[in-house]
C-alpha cells in the first residue's frame, strides 16, 4: 500500500472518528438531558416522599385517635353491658312480680266468681222476696179497695144521718154528738176517719210482719 493510500484510510478512519465524536456529544447530551430529567424526577420524588411521610404522620395521629375511640367505645362496651345485667335482673324481677301478680289475680277472680254466685243467690232471693211484696201489695190493694168502699158506705151513713136529723146543719147534734157540742158533725168524721186509718195501719202492719 503506497502512501496516498494510507493517507486516505487514516482521513476515513479520522471522518469515522469525528463522526463517533459527534454521535458520543450527541450521546452525551441525551445523557445530561436524562440526568436531568431523572434529578427533576428525584425532586419530584423527594417531595413525593415527603408529602407521604406528612400523610403517613397524619395517618399515625389518626390511628391514636382511632385507638382512643376505640377504647372509649370498649368503656362504652363494658357500661352497656352492665346496664344489660342490670336490666336482666330488673327484667327477672318484674317477670317475679308478674308472676306474684297474676296468681293474685287468680285468687281475686275466684273470689269474684264465688261473690258473682252469691249475688246470683241474692237476686233469685231478691226476686222470690218481689214476687212476695207484689203478693202483698196485691192484699193491700185489696184492702185499700175494701177500706175505699167502707169509706164510702160511712160517708154514705154520715150523709143519711145528717140528713135524716134537723139540729144536724147547726152543729149541735149527730151520731156521735151525743153532748150537743159546737161543730159535733165534724168532730164525729175526724174521730171516724182516725179510727179507719188506724184500723188500715194495723192491719198492713200485720199482713207485712206475716209475710
Amino acid at each position: 500500500m503506497n502512501l496516498d493510500e494510507k493517507i486516505m484510510n487514516l482521513n476515513e478512519n479520522i471522518m469515522n472518528l469525528d463522526e463517533k465524536i459527534m454521535n458520543l456529544n450527541e450521546n452525551i447530551m441525551n445523557l445530561d438531558e436524562k440526568i436531568m430529567n431523572l434529578n427533576e424526577n428525584i425532586m419530584n420524588l423527594d417531595e413525593k416522599i415527603m408529602n407521604l411521610n406528612e400523610n403517613i404522620m397524619n395517618l399515625d395521629e389518626k390511628i391514636m385517635n382511632l385507638n382512643e375511640n376505640i377504647m372509649n367505645l370498649d368503656e362504652k362496651i363494658m357500661n352497656l353491658n352492665e346496664n344489660i345485667m342490670n336490666l336482666d335482673e330488673k327484667i327477672m324481677n318484674l317477670n317475679e312480680n308478674i308472676m306474684n301478680l297474676n296468681e293474685k289475680i287468680m285468687n281475686l277472680n275466684e273470689i269474684i266468681m264465688n261473690l258473682n254466685k252469691e249475688i246470683m243467690n241474692l237476686n233469685e232471693n231478691i226476686m222470690n222476696l218481689n214476687k212476695e211484696i207484689m203478693k202483698v201489695n196485691e192484699k193491700i190493694m185489696n184492702l185499700n179497695k175494701n177500706f175505699m168502699n167502707l169509706n164510702k158506705k160511712i160517708m154514705n151513713l154520715n150523709r143519711f144521718i145528717d140528713n135524716s136529723d134537723p139540729k144536724t146543719f147547726d152543729g149541735r147534734k149527730n151520731f156521735f154528738n151525743e153532748n150537743n157540742s159546737e161543730f159535733g158533725s165534724f168532730n164525729s168524721f175526724t174521730i171516724m176517719a182516725f179510727f179507719i186509718w188506724m184500723t188500715k195501719h194495723m192491719i198492713c202492719k200485720y199482713y207485712f210482719y206475716k209475710y
